[in-house]
């Protein structure tokens, strides 16, 4: 079979809904969610009898529906003394025919009534289907709607809410590049940093009885921490060293350079940082 140039001209119709399905679900993911768009299905009762679903965008196996104003579904009335638990579902069907490409689908909003009990309630039973695997037949839970007696409780969110790349990279880090020093921003007002820098050190200063050492110039901090942050580091040099961050506050560190060979000698040490902290 040749290629099919599914966006391009062909002078003939040729785009199948498989088609745009399998590009979401290579996109933004295969599965079945809700958009963080208009109203996003939000579900609030009216009455014992009324629940309304807000507007709102979702994708259900690949395939894309929208919403573009509310729905008001009608509840059965509860029973005095009984439990129940009735679910408010996306129906999918797909008229008969050979050619799943070329039967006709459809999608609807419905309440799918619960089995009345003494007891703790749960949910109807249903089949899911897969609209991805050609089912044609297939069921999606949006709400749960917990009735005690005459009483229909707050409806309960069943679905996943797919995050924007935008507030996906809000709530995850904003990672930048600032003075030489990698800077992400994590959530809840930290950051963490990371530099790595190469100079020509002097180790000539006696530690204890055995080390040399020598003194990295102050770095200061991008950033403005709360309090001092935790700092680790480590360095690299001919005959070996180890790097210990001293004098650590908000704004400055410095480090001792330690030479593992005990050569009192100056060399060029590449240093490596790592920086934790809360942001002021």
């Amino acid at each position: 079979m040749a290629l099919d140039i599914v966006y391009g001209y062909q002078g003939k119709d040729h785009v199948k809904a498989s088609q745009l399905g399998r590009l979401l679900a290579g996109t933004i993911g295969a599965g079945r969610y809700v958009l963080d768009t208009q109203d996003g299905m939000a579900a609030k009762m009216q009455t014992a009898n009324k629940v309304r679903i807000g507007t709102g965008d979702l994708v259900m196996d690949n395939r894309y529906v929208t919403n573009e104003a509310y729905q008001d579904l009608t509840v059965e009335s509860g029973q005095s003394g009984y439990n129940r638990n009735d679910l408010v579902c996306v129906k999918y069907e797909r008229a008969a025919g050979s050619d799943p490409d070329h039967s006709v689908e459809s999608m609807e909003l419905v309440v799918i009534k619960g089995t009345p009990t003494t007891g703790t309630a749960s949910d109807p039973s249903y089949t899911a289907g897969d609209i991805s695997a050609q089912d044609s037949a297939a069921i999606m839970p949006l709400w749960r709607l917990p009735i005690n007696g005459l009483t229909v409780g707050n409806p309960v969110q069943l679905f996943k809410k797919h995050v924007s790349c935008s507030k996906f990279r809000d709530s995850v880090s904003r990672v930048d590049i600032v003075d030489g020093w990698t800077v992400a921003r994590l959530p809840g007002g930290y950051a963490a940093l990371h530099a790595a820098t190469t100079r020509y050190v002097a180790l000539d200063q006696q530690w204890g009885d055995y080390h040399v050492y020598g003194m990295w110039p102050r770095l200061t901090f991008p950033v403005a921490f709360a309090e001092s942050p935790v700092v680790t580091a480590s360095c690299e040099a001919s005959g070996g060293c180890f790097a210990m961050p001293e004098h650590v506050t908000e704004a400055t560190t410095e480090f001792r350079i330690v030479n593992v060979a005990r050569d009192p000698e100056s060399k060029d040490v590449t240093l490596h940082v790592s920086v934790f902290g809360r942001l002021a």
